[in-house]
């Protein structure tokens, strides 16, 4: 585990995310501005090694990937869900997201939405250009 010395009542979230994909970036700026102190934002696309001993750098670009108050990576819905759970106004959705039934859809999901991310990349990128 990231941290072992780190209490739990005193650790944040930490969240990676790629922040060469403008999709990710505009996410994180949404989530900065809600969730401000309760979490850290490691841009895992400025990395030069592993961000952490359990999280490989190629792994964090492909997946969203969050670590929990109590030290567990996880990734996926389960990570959007964490993130959610920290946002007042949207913790009903988080607390949805970690029904298991509801979790291993949104995982599929969210499968469907890595498959089609590079399309969706290089349309937000060639709008960002016509700005």
């Amino acid at each position: 585990m990231l941290n072992k010395e780190i209490s739990e009542t005193t650790r944040n979230l930490t969240v990676y995310y790629d922040g060469s994909c403008p999709l990710c970036t505009r996410e994180i700026f949404f989530y900065r501005r809600l969730i401000k102190d309760e979490a850290i934002f490691f841009d895992v696309s400025n990395c030069n090694g592993n961000p952490c001993e359990d999280l490989d750098i190629n792994k964090a670009m492909q997946r969203f990937h969050v670590r929990s108050k109590q030290g567990e990576l996880v990734s996926g819905a389960g990570a959007f869900a964490l993130i959610l759970l920290e946002i007042t106004g949207l913790r009903w959705l988080g607390m949805f997201l970690t029904l298991k039934p509801i979790r291993i859809i949104a995982d599929y999901i969210y499968i469907l939405f890595l498959v089609i991310r590079p399309t969706l990349q290089a349309l937000m990128r060639l709008w960002n250009k016509r700005k």
